[in-house]
């Protein structure tokens, strides 16, 4: 039987906090035996409104909470975004005997939600929201130069290890508030469990597009009817923006899948990569290097001018893994790293680090 990694929360730890996330600063366990990974697939987004709609009788109510970004300096605004509650993700699962994905089992993931951060290949945290994904929503929602000068043209994102997804929410709630003439935007979310884009990853981004069309408040419910994920979508194509899905271990079928996804796109100039909590140990840090590195190059190689975004803590207590780790992983691949942004004050470190080749290798 495999161990699972444990972060020391209970179910109230993670409900009561005001922003509705939890650190991973704890203590871990390792994991000396891991099950068989889920192989990677992509996911068609119409596909999973739909039936999720369908599971609920044509409307499909989900209970949200307000996540609030604080400026990060008096000139930037407060920033809210609409994610999904744990509490209505578990309900759900509880009332199904099986998710539609045969590779999950509904109780093998409501036992691991209820007691256990991660469990190497079976689950991978995405239903919560950590601390790291905050910092990194709220330095986009600050609108740094490099982000602004790659978001004047077509472009990229990919959100890797996305979970809740809210960096790319932030830049979501910005496409949609746009008045100029939209540029493509074409978004990839990756995360390991496909039962996390389903029930978490996508279900946010309808949140914060009813939420764009009228302010939500803090917590509550919102319905959708099929005239209202009809008009998401036609909210989407209108504002120029692609969302594709794709689940999987980070590896080379998981690439092959992105590339597959971003030849979609007509070749975008721009890529911009974003990931939260995805260095936690030493093997997390080393496939997520080697994946990052290889979307890095190959889109160098194709005239794209990439930017890569890594949130961490400085250190994972009790698993190896943490930045300086990653950071001579990285530059083992030929990759180099510079930290953007970093907390102040008592408690561990939590940064931000730009990504990037090392032409000089």
């Amino acid at each position: 039987m495999s161990q699972s990694f444990t972060f020391g929360f209970d179910n109230g730890d993670i409900e009561e906090g005001v922003d509705g996330s939890v650190s991973r600063d704890r203590e871990v366990l390792g994991a000396k035996h891991v099950a068989p990974e889920v192989l990677p697939r992509v996911h068609d987004i119409e596909d999973i409104v739909s039936r999720e709609a369908l599971r609920e009788s044509s409307v499909l109510t989900l209970a949200y909470l307000n996540v609030v970004l604080l400026p990060q300096s008096y000139k930037d605004e407060i920033i809210r975004l609409s994610r999904r509650e744990l509490f209505d993700i578990r309900v759900q699962l509880m009332a199904e005997e099986e998710l539609s994905d045969n590779e999950e089992s509904t109780e093998s993931l409501i036992g691991h939600i209820s007691t256990n951060d991660i469990q190497p290949n079976i689950y991978e945290g995405g239903f919560k929201t950590w601390e790291c994904s905050m910092d990194l929503a709220t330095y986009l929602a600050g609108r740094p130069r490099q982000v602004n000068d790659l978001l004047i043209e077509d472009c990229n994102i990919i959100e890797l290890g996305a979970g809740t997804a809210l960096p790319t929410l932030a830049l979501f709630q910005r496409f949609l508030g746009s008045t100029v003439s939209p540029q493509r935007r074409h978004l990839i979310l990756a995360d390991y469990n496909p039962s996390v884009l389903e029930l978490a990853t996508i279900p946010n981004f309808l949140l914060t597009w009813a939420s764009h069309l009228k302010p939500c408040n803090g917590v509550g419910d919102l319905e959708f009817d099929p005239t209202m994920l009809s008009a998401f979508s036609q909210s989407l194509r209108s504002k120029n923006i692609q969302i594709d899905a794709i689940s999987g271990g980070w590896g080379p079928a998981l690439l092959d899948l992105v590339h597959l996804s971003l030849a979609s796109s007509s070749a975008p100039s721009g890529l911009l990569i974003l990931a939260s909590e995805t260095i936690y140990s030493p093997a997390s840090a080393s496939s997520f290097a080697t994946l990052l590195m290889e979307l890095l190059t190959k889109s160098e190689e194709q005239g794209s001018r990439p930017i890569a975004y890594v949130a961490a803590k400085r250190t994972y207590f009790g698993v190896g893994g943490g930045v300086d780790e990653f950071l001579h992983v990285l530059r083992a691949r030929g990759g180099k790293g510079e930290i953007v942004w970093e907390t102040q004050g008592t408690g561990i470190a939590r940064v931000i680090v730009e990504v990037s080749r090392d032409q000089i290798m």
